[in-house]
């Protein structure tokens, strides 16, 4: 199994076990970065980007990794599961206004919060691994 799969696994695994124990705001970092990790598996392994090109464009792009990530892989999945696409899109930007505010903003984050962002990170891995065979 690739690295960086195994990775996406274990931090949706680790969100559930942070919420469990108390940690919503960890567990919301860890389900986003399930996402992440997932959509560069897929990048390297179905569109045959490898690693150092997928930094060099995001480097390139000026919006950020997870900008650009997220909009890079929006445009290609297009051609696999247009609709998939777009609840992906939207939900991926969803999930990372909830991490950028568990990780940065001087705000609780709630046990209500937390079970969203699983729910949404489950979605997004379930479409993700429908489309792609995973």
């Amino acid at each position: 199994m690739s690295a960086i799969k195994e990775k996406s696994r274990q931090n949706f695994e680790a969100g559930d076990f942070l919420i469990k124990n108390n940690f919503y705001a960890a567990s919301i970092h860890c389900f986003y970065y399930s996402c992440i990790q997932l959509l560069k598996f897929i990048l390297i392994n179905n569109y045959n980007k490898s690693e150092v090109e997928i930094d060099r464009e995001a480097i390139d792009s000026k919006k950020g990794f997870h900008n650009w990530l997220i909009n890079f892989f929006y445009n290609a999945h297009k051609e696999i599961n247009d609709k998939h696409s777009t609840i992906i899109h939207q939900k991926l930007f969803k999930l990372k206004k909830y991490r950028v505010e568990s990780d940065y903003k001087n705000v609780g984050v709630t046990y209500s919060k937390s079970i969203t962002a699983k729910n949404i990170s489950s979605e997004i891995l379930l479409l993700l691994k429908e489309d792609y065979e995973l």
